[in-house]
């Protein structure tokens, strides 16, 4: 949707740019649509591209009107959220504050537009912990809208959204709880179930459960807000990147370590998209995927059981098999769920790894005085780099770290085959290892 509406303004910029250039239309326009592309590129996330024609629009907006035109003022606001969300708070505020000043100049003290900077500047105010100002900004403007509309109007459950997030801020989570249940209540009443503004109150109610220790309400919100999102929104939205970023955090008190780092690794995904890297989003992102990465080591250290690792394995898989066409083929229907609790129930790679190293370990005792050359272990140091490849791709099959299924799939089965046909290949001087590997290789081809 937002991407056909680009095209649109795009085309139509192009075209009034033309007709400037020969002198056929005003640079008002111009102006215009080059605001009405930052709005567009604001929607699609991509806030450099937005920050640029909201920058364009405000000069040339400037130079036609004035320095305290109303449309200088809608330019300044636009501005003002550009530089917050992307973490520039203090620049934002003085973008805010001008935007105000012009809007009660041109409207009076009581206008929608004063409203809505008004509400802005709270906004800001409470990233930067200003809480007093954040709250006089707030109330001033919830009060202002009640005025002006109807109670169930979209802009009232705006500032009860805002308000829930000046309350949690302040650690108030009761009324901020009540603040966004009313803010929901107001958009499932005016707004389609799957709007976009509906996940975004989800996602801060889930926020609250949260903080109040409440898990699985939590996940309920996160999921649901994180699945309209999914639905409604390009897969490289923030506000995407963002369901990730809590459905994580989540997962990471549920103690479900793989499922936390999967999503984590989703989200610095997406934000590494839109953000430069020093963004707080991107630090704190990259931070909690090292931090439930380390913890999920030492979970799987500290078990120490075959059919635990096993049944983690095989649920990972579980996640790419089921958004691959190509490994869904292998896995169809009720056999593919049948074959996952078999094999998740049966500790195959622990007894694997367990009989490998017992048999080393005995090759090694009976052949120790013999091997004068040191045959083994030059063998087995060998093997080391196939060891640590197959380890590798083990641990990026876990958190889902493969893009390209048919990749992931030919390494994760080629190379187990390769490594077990390798170390029986220097165990067994019998064994017909070509035979094992053309054998292998025509099953598991597709």
């Amino acid at each position: 949707m937002f991407e056909e509406a680009k095209e649109h303004h795009e085309r139509a910029l192009n075209h009034l740019s033309y007709n400037l250039n020969q002198g056929q239309k005003s640079s008002q326009e111009v102006a215009d649509s080059l605001n009405k592309l930052g709005n567009v590129f604001y929607r699609l996330s991509h806030f450099d591209d937005a920050k640029d024609y909201f920058i364009r629009s405000l000069k040339m907006r400037e130079e036609l009107c004035g320095e305290e035109d109303a449309a200088v003022a809608s330019s300044l606001n636009n501005l003002g959220s550009i530089y917050s969300i992307l973490g520039e708070h203090q620049i934002a505020k003085d973008y805010y504050q001008r935007s105000l000043a012009l809007a009660k100049k041109r409207f009076g003290e009581t206008h929608p537009q004063v409203a809505h900077c008004l509400s802005n500047l709270g906004i800001v105010h409470c990233e930067l912990d200003e809480t007093r100002d954040a709250q006089k900004r707030l109330e001033e403007a919830f009060e202002m809208r009640k005025k002006l509309y109807q109670p169930n109007h979209f802009v009232i459950s705006e500032s009860y959204n805002n308000l829930g997030l000046m309350h949690r801020g302040a650690g108030q989570l009761e009324k901020a709880m009540n603040c966004f249940k009313s803010a929901s209540s107001i958009r499932e009443r005016v707004l389609d179930q799957e709007h976009p503004a509906i996940a975004e109150v989800l996602s801060n109610l889930g926020q609250v459960y949260m903080d109040l220790g409440e898990l699985q309400e939590s996940k309920n919100c996160h999921l649901q807000a994180r699945n309209i999102r999914m639905e409604k929104l390009e897969s490289d939205n923030s506000e995407l990147g963002d369901s990730m970023l809590n459905l994580g955090m989540v997962f990471e008190q549920c103690n479900e370590l793989h499922e936390a780092a999967y999503n984590y690794h989703q989200a610095l995904e997406i934000y590494a998209k839109h953000y430069p890297v020093n963004h707080h989003l991107c630090q704190t992102t990259e931070e909690c995927l090292k931090r439930v990465s380390q913890k999920a080591d030492l979970q799987d250290c500290s078990l120490n059981r075959p059919e635990n690792f096993t049944a983690r394995i095989w649920s990972s898989m579980k996640k790419s098999v089921q958004g691959s066409m190509i490994l869904n083929y292998w896995f169809a229907g009720s056999y593919y769920n049948r074959a996952m609790q078999n094999l998740a129930d049966f500790p195959l790679l622990g007894l694997l790894g367990f009989f490998v190293t017992f048999i080393l370990a005995m090759q090694y005792v009976k052949y120790y005085k013999q091997d004068e050359n040191a045959r083994f272990c030059k063998d087995l140091l060998e093997s080391i780099p196939y060891m640590v490849g197959f380890s590798v791709v083990s641990r990026a099959l876990e958190l889902d770290l493969f893009d390209n299924f048919e990749l992931l799939h030919e390494f994760k089965f080629y190379g187990f085959v390769y490594l077990l046909v390798y170390f029986l290949d220097h165990i067994f001087d019998d064994w017909n290892s070509d035979y094992i590997i053309n054998k292998a290789t025509s099953i598991l081809k597709f």
